[in-house]
């Protein structure tokens, strides 16, 4: 599994499980009582190093996008002696850093470390301590610290309080997994481990939310400008490795800002990647936004649903963050076309934070919790919940949910994609949401600022419809607009069921597959009937049997599945 791990404990594993179709460099040592290890993509190998000198050791993973505007490239050590420098002016000298990444630093004299991810956590450190006997156990996968555990002879106990939160949401909500002990490094958090003991604290935080309106056009040019050098960035290391710029594109709006600032940016090696159905409006609008702009189109059609067999290799390659079908035939896709002319993928994910994160009622009120219109499953109460212990991080909702959703639960896809791609979110990078969030929210739901931003800057791309209506994003600024959506969209549905077909504008319809793909159904039904007893907690196996044998949706199934894989991959 791609990343890295440390470890106190003794006759510690250092190699685990990976997908047979990865290439990974493995690097191990032994130093003063720790165990490390590394395996890594061999994508922009100078961002990932395994360094040592008399002072430091330095491990790190992903990819630094403004490395060169820091100096890094030009050290004669490299990235590993350029931290090794930093960290004697500054041990949070990553504060600096932009993109995707993570790493650890080991303070030789001290006998400390220095461990961090980025401010969207897609990158992940998950970790056990035992205060008493000070054991450790860090990794930036999940399997990492459960295998150590299992290996030691450490129990791996379900946690009831990370469970409520999985049942209910499909994901966690805060620094919780599904193992009792083990925490994940909440987005933008460093974790210290002294002598004294293991601590967490923040490095970057979110500005506090305004509620002064702006001026649009000059908030939409600051979007822009921080956008750019997000992108700018990016391209940079890509041409200096002579990789392909490739950029997910789907019938939304958000990868259409993408698509048409990368074309800027980057015109001769352009690619884009689909992934839909067949004759979906996802895979015509991606096509001919693609054909029109002369850029080379991947499209894998997901005409069968045979990703969905996939339990258990996705619960791994997840981190078990997020229920299991959350990339849908991405993996698929990537795995099938991985080409090692691929560098960064950029992708849209959390790009609906820029309209209010689907938020359009209450995204000033304090942080709800509980928020219903995000459940997956609605066929069971939603479970009772403690007390969110990062909820105290955020003023609103519009925050609270930005981080909770986009980057605990969305971004859990790239867990997935850095096996393949080093994947970015350039629409959460720090400068563009610093920038973002001094609109206020009401604004930018009401102005709908995402397609001004378009209008503004890529007018071309407003002829094309959005895959979710239907209608071309023009018409968004028509006073008629909303009537409009209703009718079209309601058209549709009583077309697609009148047919017995899903719509046009379903991406990946799950209930439809469920009914029709008889293959897949029985594998799933099996799967479910052979390893339910994994669940350990009576209470949440009778929920889970509830969900796959009554539940109406294929999400409430999907639920239960994800659950009992969790178990399989993560408990005892």
């Amino acid at each position: 599994m791609s990343g890295f791990y440390l470890t106190n404990e003794v006759n510690a594993p250092t190699s685990f499980w990976k997908p047979a179709s990865v290439s990974l460099r493995h690097q191990e040592k032994h130093i003063e009582g720790w165990t490390l290890s590394s395996d890594v993509t061999l994508r922009f190998a100078e961002h990932k190093v395994f360094f040592e000198d008399a002072s430091v050791f330095v491990m790190t993973d992903g990819i630094i996008t403004n490395a060169h505007h820091l100096g890094i490239p030009e050290h004669p050590q490299g990235l590993g002696g350029w931290i090794r420098d930093a960290y004697a002016q500054d041990p949070l000298f990553f504060k600096r850093f932009r993109g995707s990444f993570s790493g650890a630093v080991l303070d030789r004299k001290m006998g400390e470390w220095t461990i961090y991810t980025c401010p969207t956590g897609e990158r992940g450190i998950f970790y056990w301590t035992d205060p008493e006997s000070r054991r450790v156990i860090v990794g930036s996968r999940l399997h990492f610290v459960t295998e150590t555990m299992r290996k030691a002879g450490i129990p791996r106990r379900p946690d009831k309080t990370g469970f409520r939160q999985f049942m209910n949401f499909g994901s966690f909500t805060d620094t919780h997994t599904g193992v009792e002990g083990v925490r994940r490094l909440y987005p933008g958090d460093y974790l210290r481990i002294t002598p004294e003991g293991v601590t967490t604290k923040p490095y970057h935080v979110l500005p506090a939310p305004s509620f002064e309106r702006r001026d649009r056009a000059k908030s939409i040019d600051k979007l822009q400008k921080a956008l750019a050098t997000a992108l700018e960035d990016g391209v940079y290391w890509n041409e200096k490795y002579e990789y392909q710029t490739l950029v997910d594109l789907s019938g939304g709006a958000d990868t259409r800002i993408l698509f048409y600032a990368l074309q800027g940016l980057a015109p001769d090696n352009l690619e884009a990647l689909t992934y839909a159905q067949s004759g979906s409006r996802d895979a015509r609008i991606a096509r001919d936004i693609a054909a029109d702009a002369g850029v080379p189109w991947h499209f894998m059609p997901m005409d069968t649903p045979s990703f969905l067999t996939e339990v258990d290799t996705l619960m791994r390659m997840n981190n078990g963050a997020c229920y299991y079908f959350g990339i849908t035939g991405g993996k698929q896709m990537l795995e099938r076309l991985a080409s090692p002319t691929w560098g960064i993928e950029w992708t849209g994910i959390a790009g609906d934070i820029h309209e209010g994160a689907m938020l359009t009622e209450n995204g000033e009120d304090t942080p709800d919790e509980t928020m219903d219109r995000y459940r997956l499953s609605r066929h069971l109460p939603m479970f009772a919940m403690e007390k969110n212990e990062e909820a105290h991080r955020y003023q609103n909702n519009d925050t609270y949910w930005l981080v909770t959703r986009g980057f605990l639960a969305a971004a859990s896809t790239n867990f997935i994609r850095q096996y393949y791609t080093e994947p970015l979110m350039p629409l959460a990078d720090a400068d563009v949401l610093d920038a973002l969030l001094e609109i206020p929210w009401e604004q930018r739901v009401c102005d709908k600022i995402q397609m001004r931003w378009l209008k503004r800057y890529y007018p071309q791309s407003l002829r094309y419809a959005h895959s979710g209506t239907g209608i071309p994003l023009s018409h968004e600024f028509f006073p008629w607009h909303v009537l409009e959506r209703k009718i079209h969209t309601g058209l549709i549905m009583l077309k697609a069921k009148k047919n017995g077909k899903p719509s046009a504008g379903e991406m990946n319809p799950l209930d439809y597959w469920w009914k029709t793909a008889s293959d897949v159904r029985q594998k799933l039904t099996d799967y479910y009937k052979n390893y339910v007893s994994a669940i350990t907690e009576a209470k949440l196996q009778s929920a889970v049997r509830e969900l796959f044998e009554c539940g109406e949706h294929f999400v409430d199934r999907g639920l239960a599945l994800s659950v009992i894989s969790y178990f399989r991959n993560y408990l005892d």
